[in-house]
């Protein structure tokens, strides 16, 4: 019988083929074997922590630290290979721990105190799903069918929405896709751009979406989506029927995408201020590229047929999660690296699907087996 060390040497000799290719291929099988296809796909993610610990994250003071003791334990030592390794080690988490302060400076957010675990520097420390506790961590995704049979999969450091694309095309290897169905984590620029490219009706509501209304949750000021806009005059009308003209526009640059921004002085005595604005300039209102497909996309969801459609999203998709953390054991990764992190990702799915296809066929045969029995019966009878 083959030991852990062989099978572990097989998948890193493999690890690529594994974790797209065979993955593809293996889940082909599955759907024929259940008789279901990739028309109508539900998409969702989770967080799963990294093989590191939480206590052992560096912020980036505590880190040049590090490397500064680091390169003196080299230079007193400089043939130790433990101590290159290490100074290696932190030299690469202060290199990504800078890019992604770049990043997030670039998008106008606060990048002082941000924090990165040496020992896997690829993982975000990120909220985990109890929304209580950070740690270094992950975030595949999936698609599932019908019969949650997961038909794509992928994973990311830190974002869901941009690996929707690619799990569309894999998705896409088996099977036409119809309609993809996500909530409204999804509801953003790049999913909106993703299912138009490849021809995919997307059902994505803006907010929560139980009740009569699926607004987002916040009602503290009036929403964006409550001003209508009206094509003809290029403006928009607000709640207590005021408009709001264009005032200026903003070309874009690499960081910022570009927009038109409509104002009113109608503010200045509304009863409704309040509620609507803080500014002293009175409410104002950015219009995006991507605002028109969200428009629709918004009339859309309203309609009581796709609402009807989009329910069935969360029985498509949520079980496949509880399946893979509660009965796979996938609650903490076990390799490191966001490469290895994705094929063995790419097994779990797998071994998920195969033992989706024995349960959906062992239900055939049940019921295959009482049609018989009754049948006998009835006739005995």
């Amino acid at each position: 019988l083959p030991d852990h060390s062989i099978i572990g040497r097989f998948i890193q000799r493999h690890e690529d083929y594994l974790t797209e290719a065979f993955f593809v291929s293996l889940t082909r099988q599955v759907l024929k074997v259940t008789g279901s296809d990739t028309r109508t796909v539900s998409g969702d993610g989770t967080v799963v922590e990294a093989a590191a610990s939480r206590y052992r994250v560096l912020k980036e003071e505590a880190l040049k630290q590090a490397v500064e003791q680091a390169q003196q334990a080299v230079a007193e030592v400089p043939e130790d290979e433990q101590r290159i390794q290490r100074l290696e080690q932190l030299q690469e988490a202060e290199h990504v721990l800078q890019v992604r302060k770049a990043v997030k400076k670039a998008k106008g957010k606060n990048a002082d105190g941000m924090q990165i675990s040496p020992g896997e520097p690829e993982a975000v420390i990120q909220p985990l799903k109890d929304k209580k506790s950070f740690a270094p961590s992950y975030r595949p995704s999936v698609l599932a069918n019908a019969v949650r049979v997961i038909v794509a999969q992928a994973v990311d450091a830190s974002s869901e929405t941009q690996v929707v694309a690619g799990m569309l095309e894999q998705a896409r290897a088996q099977g036409d896709i119809e309609a993809a169905l996500f909530d409204a984590g999804y509801h953003c620029k790049g999913v909106l751009e993703a299912t138009e490219q490849h021809e995919v009706e997307l059902l994505c509501p803006e907010g929560q979406s139980q009740g009569a209304s699926w607004d987002k949750q916040s009602e503290k000021y009036y929403l964006k989506s409550r001003f209508q806009y009206d094509a003809q005059r290029d403006s928009y009308r607000c709640p207590q029927g005021q408009e709001l003209t264009r005032l200026s526009e903003y070309k874009g640059s690499e960081q910022y995408p570009g927009y038109v921004l409509y104002g009113t002085l109608a503010c200045e005595g509304c009863a409704q201020r309040s509620r609507c604005t803080k500014s002293a300039r009175g409410r104002r209102i950015k219009r995006y590229a991507e605002d028109a497909a969200k428009e629709q996309l918004r009339q859309k969801m309203e309609e009581p047929g796709t609402r009807e459609r989009y329910l069935k999203r969360q029985g498509m998709v949520e079980p496949v999660f509880s399946q893979l953390k509660c009965r796979q054991g996938l609650r903490r990764f076990r390799r490191k690296g966001l490469k290895a992190i994705r094929c063995e990702f790419a097994l779990h799915a797998m071994a998920y699907n195969l033992s989706r296809a024995m349960a959906l066929w062992l239900w055939d045969a049940t019921v295959i087996f009482r049609w018989l029995f009754f049948a006998v019966m009835s006739s005995i009878q």
